[in-house]
């Protein structure tokens, strides 16, 4: 199968690997018929792979790494002159996939194109397109919700790519956890319709966060394992929303639990975009640290780099701040958006 991602990022997977989960949600959405040029990235099945051969075979330790999932399958990765080579194991899951090696590749490529993958919220309207970076539970897929509803197109909810001042689809689907359905009750019938089980798992999650919230020895991700955060169709929750792979990104609204600043410059702004990407990411940029290390190159300059694509990707865009709390705009950041307020 082949992908073209943006910026000619031309991705080409051997028919027997194995695609289910997110890494087909993922690549669907950039299907291409594009055989004859040599791709950036090649993902092989390899069922023999073990680190020491590839030690041997290739010389280099700087020039691989290898990413496990929770059963400890492998997935090795080799890079050369901006070119990639996944290697994975046949049981590799799916979802690591997605989440650790093919996310760092991406990244690594889009580098090289001059784009990165942000860690927030997008959409569009009207052909504008709207950026919403955020630390981790800020309230991102709440207010994605919320903009679905006022008639906003869908791009992302969680990670979305900036690439030549645009915005691109990094996951189609819509991620959602115990507290969405709390904010907004009627996700249950357009999810569930009748089905008791999954609403009664949702409110029994939400009963133990604000218990273990109230006794601070309790343990506090048990709520996960009652309703853990799964990926909807957005059409299945907004039949009328339509899905865009891409916008002229337009406007980019920092979210945020306490109003830091009323304006912000470019410099201040990109500085929060990648310290959001380092938290969220920070096993991947793990990863970076110890190649610079292997390699003894030096980590700042490579951040220096992601810095100047996102100070180049938001050079002429609209930079703003939106409070959100409890999963709800303030009615402030409500009126930046032209919102009607739904705040009580």
């Amino acid at each position: 199968m082949d992908f073209l991602l943006p910026g000619n990022i031309f991705v080409k997977v051997e028919d027997n690997v194995k695609q289910t989960g997110d890494i087909n949600n993922f690549l669907k959405q950039f299907k291409s018929k594009k055989r004859n040029s040599r791709p950036c990235i090649e993902v092989k099945k390899n069922t023999e792979f073990n680190a020491e051969q590839t030690v041997d075979e290739f010389g280099f330790l700087d020039e691989f790494i290898v990413f496990f999932d929770r059963f400890g399958n492998q997935a090795f990765v080799k890079e050369k002159g901006g070119k990639f080579e996944i290697f994975l194991d046949e049981d590799f899951i799916a979802s690591y996939f997605n989440v650790q090696p093919l996310t760092w590749v991406i990244k690594k490529a889009l580098n090289y194109a001059g784009g990165e993958i942000i860690h927030g919220a997008a959409l569009s309207k009207g052909g504008e397109g709207f950026l919403f970076p955020a630390f981790p539970n800020t309230g991102k897929t709440s207010i994605a919700l919320r903009l679905l509803g006022e008639g906003f197109d869908f791009i992302g909810d969680d990670k979305s790519i900036i690439l030549n001042g645009k915005i691109y689809c990094f996951h189609p689907n819509i991620t959602l956890l115990y507290y969405n359905f709390h904010l907004c009750p009627f996700l249950y019938e357009r999810i569930f319709g009748n089905s008791l089980l999954p609403k009664a798992r949702v409110k029994l999650s939400f009963k133990i966060r604000q218990w273990s919230n109230n006794h601070p020895t309790a343990i506090r991700f048990s709520d996960k394992f009652v309703f853990p955060a799964k990926t909807y169709p957005v059409e299945k929750i907004f039949p009328k929303v339509k899905v865009a792979s891409s916008s002229e990104l337009k406007n980019a609204f920092f979210l945020s639990k306490f109003k830091t600043r009323n304006t912000f410059d470019l410099d201040f702004f990109t500085e929060k975009v990648l310290n959001s990407n380092l938290f969220e990411f920070w096993g991947i940029n793990k990863v970076e640290v110890i190649l610079a290390a292997i390699k003894g190159g030096n980590y700042l300059k490579t951040l220096e780099k992601r810095k100047k694509i996102i100070r180049k990707n938001l050079k002429n865009v609209r930079l703003g701040e939106l409070v959100v709390r409890n999963g709800r705009l303030t009615k402030e950041s409500e009126k930046k958006l032209g919102l009607k307020s739904h705040s009580k």
